[in-house]
This record gives C-alpha cells, structure tokens and sequence, in this order.
C-alpha cells in the first residue's frame, strides 16, 4: 500500500516539477518574435522523461509519460509590450513505470499556473518567460503561421514521502494559431 502511496504522489510530483531532458528535438533559431504575436490555442501537451527513486535504500529507474485530454487552454502574447497570458486548462494523462510497480492517473493541469506569465523575451530559438521572481525557457522547436510547438526541459531532485526522486523529463506542447 505505501507503494502505491508513493507512486502516486510520484505521478503528482512528475508533473509538478515539469522537466529537462538532452533528446531534444532541434531549436527553431530562425524563429521571430513578430510571428508568436497572436492567440495560440493549445492542441496537444505530452511528456517523456525519466525518474530514478530510492525507497529503503533500494534505486528504482523508471519512465513517465503523459498525453492530454480535454484540451480548453490559449496563449495570447503580445509585443510592445512583450506580455504573455495562458488561460484555461486540459486533462493530463500520467503513466509512471518504476520495476514492477506501474501507476497511471489523470489530472486537472491549469496552463495559467503551469506557465510563468508576464514579460517574455526570444533569442536564439529560446522564448525566456519572466513572471514575476520566476523565469522558464522554453524551446521552441517550430514556429510557423498556423503552428507554435515547444518543449519545457526540466531536471529537478526532489524528496517525496521521505524518499529522493530525481526527475527529468520534457513537456511538449502543440498551440495552433487562432
């Protein structure tokens, strides 16, 4: 029981720390600041990643993946000022696979609370978002004018009902343009 327990709040945390991982696909350098003007509607979020745990002693490795559902979420970002504002949310699907113990759960992700709002600056392919004390870079790994798609790398050690967890992973997310 304190397996499953744990694994799920595993799956919660996984998600939580959002992720890094160095299989990324390419940075989309040419990407300008004029074309993320606009209203990006999210169309699909997932994540791949990896997880080492230690419970009693014993090092666990594992994968974590996740799909979405019940996508109702946007991006609307401005320029002059350079502002950025997500709204609504979608359903994430989460499968965390450590030995034989595996956990799949579903949860209520808020894009606004996932996503530092407030300025954003872009060089180089990397949109940096700057809310508040906070700052995100994100990939982004194509921008077009009808398709914005970016990876959230995070990389991240935490403790977990006494245990050492340590997470990383990416997010992906697809946005079609309004």
């Amino acid at each position: 029981m304190k397996s499953i327990k744990f694994l799920s709040a595993l799956c919660f945390v996984f998600f939580m720390t959002a992720c890094t991982n160095d299989d990324e696909s390419p940075i989309d350098t040419g990407a300008s600041a004029n074309d993320l003007v606009g209203v990006w509607n999210l169309t699909e979020e997932s994540q791949d990643g990896i997880g080492k745990v230690t419970i009693e002693g014993i090092t666990l490795n594992g994968t974590i993946t996740s799909t979405s559902k019940n996508i109702d979420a946007s991006l609307t970002i401005t320029e002059n000022p350079n502002t950025i504002t997500a709204t609504g949310g979608y359903t994430e699907v989460i499968t965390a696979s450590f030995a034989t113990l595996n956990r799949t759960e579903e949860i209520r992700v808020d894009l606004d609370n996932e996503l530092n709002q407030g300025a954003w600056s872009l060089n180089s392919g990397v949109l940096t978002l700057l809310g508040g004390s906070e700052t995100l870079d994100v990939n982004i790994i194509e921008l077009s004018s009808t398709t914005l798609k970016i990876e959230i790398p995070i990389q991240r050690d935490v403790i977990l009902e006494g245990n050492e967890v340590a997470i990383d992973t990416t997010i992906k997310m697809t946005f079609s343009k309004q």
